[in-house]
């Protein structure tokens, strides 16, 4: 048994030196890849917030409000699987006397009502915002951008990013008298969106139908990858 502990032992201070020495001839380098793309998809989050003296007036007008938009949505095309409620609240204020600072007696009821939509088509962005504005819609909180399929910028970005990293390795074991070997490991992190160059306004709203001025700009995809290469 004591020969085989002493075995054992021996082994795992073989492997750890193996180990070490491995580590002393390898190179690890950070490479870095981006892929810029047009969306073709888009988010946005907008609701109405109405206000009376009377909760049930406040509540209903909300409600009605909100149906509205949903009506209004629909009409453009888009399906009602692709709104959801995102948010509802109903809360009571008490307002204060601007010059004495205590409560002047009266009771407003606050009621809201938020949605999200996703759009598919992109194109549908604006003349969406727009008709949610027409239909009562007071509240737009975010509008953002993304890929029904982002693996094709993924793999370009990552196809960059590897690239990035092969060059900086080749330059540093060339200026210690080295050449790359095999690959001993990879770690990538990133992958996620960057808008860039988005542009949200209002524009003017007839009531013949208006549509709120919107700019995609690009999304980037950014991959990171940590290599280790080994040392010859």
């Amino acid at each position: 048994m004591k020969r085989m502990l002493l075995t054992l032992l021996l082994l795992l201070t073989l492997a750890g030196a193996a180990q070490a020495q491995e580590a002393a001839r390898s190179l690890t380098v950070t490479g870095s890849g981006t892929a810029t793309g047009v969306p073709d998809m888009a988010l946005v989050h907008l609701g109405v917030q109405t206000s009376d003296g009377d909760v049930l007036a406040a509540f209903n007008r909300s409600n009605q409000i909100t149906a509205d938009i949903v009506e209004a949505l629909l009409a453009l095309g888009i399906e009602r699987k692709d709104i959801r409620t995102s948010g509802l609240s109903l809360y009571q204020d008490r307002p204060y006397d601007p010059f004495s600072d205590v409560e002047d007696g009266t009771i407003i009821y606050w009621a809201q009502n938020s949605l999200e939509v996703t759009l598919r088509d992109i194109d549908l962005v604006g003349q969406a915002l727009g008709a949610s504005v027409q239909a009562g819609a007071n509240s737009i909180e975010r509008l953002s951008y993304g890929l029904s399929d982002p693996s094709a910028l993924e793999t370009q970005a990552r196809e960059r990013a590897v690239a990035d990293a092969r060059n900086r390795a080749e330059q540093l074991a060339a200026l210690t008298g080295s050449q790359l070997g095999r690959v001993f490991s990879i770690h990538e992190s990133g992958g996620g969106f960057n808008v860039r160059a988005e542009r949200f306004e209002f524009a003017a709203m007839a009531d013949s139908g208006g549509a709120a001025t919107v700019e995609a700009g690009q999304l980037s995809v950014g991959v990171q990858l940590q290599i280790t290469w080994e040392l010859e």
